[in-house]
């Protein structure tokens, strides 16, 4: 009887071992979860917050301020010296640079890359202009125009490739030139159109 005893008395030991064993995996699990919880609360709370911010901009009130002014100059002199150029955000718009006029690579660039921007902009308000054959892709340093025919694909730079640094050019390819032009022309077209 007394072995019986022993006996009950060492697995109701052994249970309750188990059973405080489990307890306690039970509370680091409860904890491990308050903390994962009050983590997932705040990346909740964060990203609504971000969601709220961003609901609140509208893209088209991002300005851009393109001036052309072909007239006379007020100073003759530094109109004969730097030239007249078109400007978008007060960053001449040209497709070679000029030392004489301080224009270098990196503000077409910046000129070229605020061009392709707008036009992604004015693309996104009109769907229907959107296709896969023509992309322009407004990053920075330098705006690309994706071009994806049948007969393979290509990537023209609106701009100056930086990266390259063999690339010693003072004027940015004709060609990424005139598939700007076209695209430009096209989506003027269209929202002429639509007014």
């Amino acid at each position: 009887l007394m072995k019986d005893q022993v006996d009950r008395s060492n697995s109701i030991s052994d249970q309750e071992d188990i059973v405080l064993g489990e307890l306690n995996t039970l509370e680091i699990d409860a904890r491990n979860f308050s903390e994962e919880s009050h983590v997932v609360s705040n990346s909740c709370y964060l990203v609504e917050n971000e969601i709220d911010a961003i609901s609140r901009v509208k893209l088209m009130s991002i300005p851009f301020d393109i001036q052309i002014n072909w007239g006379e100059s007020n100073n003759a002199q530094q109109s004969s010296s730097s030239g007249r150029y078109p400007t978008i955000n007060n960053l001449r718009l040209a497709y070679r640079t000029n030392d004489k006029a301080g224009l270098c690579r990196d503000e077409i660039n910046a000129a070229f890359s605020n061009a392709a921007q707008l036009m992604a902009f004015t693309l996104g308000l009109y769907p229907s202009l959107i296709t896969s054959t023509i992309r322009i892709i407004p990053i920075h340093p330098c705006a690309k125009i994706l071009v994806n025919l049948p007969e393979g694909q290509s990537v023209h730079n609106l701009g100056f490739d930086t990266s390259n640094v063999t690339d010693t050019s003072n004027h940015v390819p004709p060609r990424s030139i005139t598939l700007f032009l076209v695209l430009l022309s096209q989506l003027s077209a269209h929202v002429i159109a639509e007014m």
